[in-house]
């Protein structure tokens, strides 16, 4: 990095000023990493293609270390080859078929309601939504925790549960540490730098409330559930014999971490996008006030009539 470069909250740039210097694709040494980096979409496709039953990824750095000091596991985000996709496995079984995300569609739908009026009590006189970064965060830890458990955790409320609220201001501290971390020099691996320390106060409390979560549930549901009622992600995981309870716990809290932060940074970008493109955000309304008028519960078969919806998310993310 030039010293009067981007910083590390603006790596995207980098990124962009070494393709823009170098080419579309081009590798590039720090210390003893070394990355290849491609911006050529056509290209980058060809890459994704052929990653095999066990695709390497790069790992979290600081995330990874400190789960192997704490020696618990490095779950679905770190790990590699037959463990991750023993733990994927796992996971897909309930994630990635259609019929069993359609379930949750109302669910879903009366979070985005609850969600929507929580924007509505919080907006100023100028229309605009203080802190609308938190109260997405919010609401996507809300989706995913319906999900998970099948219940829902309360951050949509007037008064969310404490537990709840530690959560999420703990999540958020340990995104915060994540990119310094990652991208100075590991000095947390000689001794335990101020960083370091917060950084592992978060990740405890992360995984202490996270676990709590799951053993309310554990101690709420059984693990088959009873006949004619869904299962939720927690009693389904807990019932695959390829994993141990902890791995078990660890993919659950894997899944709300990671979930959580996702899918408020796709929504922000998603909100940003359309700001940015009034006519299309127009056309976005008028699909969803077709397809869903006032009141109008959302079900998976009214999920099918909104191609522009999907297209915009799509859009978004490419």
């Amino acid at each position: 990095m030039k010293k009067d470069g981007p910083k590390i909250n603006k790596l995207f740039e980098a990124y962009r000023q070494r393709s823009n210097e170098f080419g579309p694709i081009y590798k590039e040494t720090i210390a003893s990493l070394s990355t290849v980096v491609v911006s050529d979409p056509v290209e980058y496709n060809k890459v994704i293609r052929i990653e095999g039953k066990y695709p390497v990824r790069s790992v979290m750095e600081p995330w990874h270390y400190y789960r192997k000091q704490k020696n618990v596991g490095q779950g679905l985000v770190n790990s590699n080859g037959p463990e991750w996709y023993k733990l994927r496995t796992a996971s897909a079984k309930k994630m990635l078929k259609i019929q069993e995300v359609s379930e949750y569609c109302t669910d879903m739908s009366e979070v985005a309601e609850d969600f929507t009026q929580v924007l509505l009590e919080r907006r100023n006189k100028d229309n605009e939504v203080v802190g609308l970064k938190e109260e997405v965060f919010k609401w996507a830890m809300e989706s995913m925790g319906t999900f998970l458990f099948d219940s829902r955790i309360g951050l949509l409320g007037l008064n969310p549960p404490q537990q709840s609220v530690d959560f999420i201001q703990n999540l958020q501290g340990f995104f915060r540490l994540m990119s310094p971390l990652t991208f100075n020099f590991p000095f947390y691996k000689l001794f335990p730098t101020s960083e370091w320390r917060h950084f592992q106060s978060y990740a405890d409390n992360v995984f202490r409330i996270g676990r709590s979560f799951v053993d309310k549930i554990n101690e709420e549901k059984p693990i088959k559930p009873q006949r004619g009622e869904k299962s939720s992600f927690v009693q389904h995981i807990r019932s695959q014999e390829s994993l141990s309870e902890n791995e078990a716990l660890s993919t659950v809290v894997d899944l709300l971490v990671g979930a959580t932060e996702t899918t408020s940074n796709a929504c922000l970008w998603v909100i940003y996008c359309l700001a940015r493109h009034p006519e299309v955000q127009e056309k976005l309304y008028n699909e969803t006030a077709k397809v869903l008028p006032t009141g109008e519960k959302l079900t998976a078969d009214k999920l099918l009539q909104l191609p522009y919806v999907k297209a915009v998310f799509k859009e978004t993310l490419r």
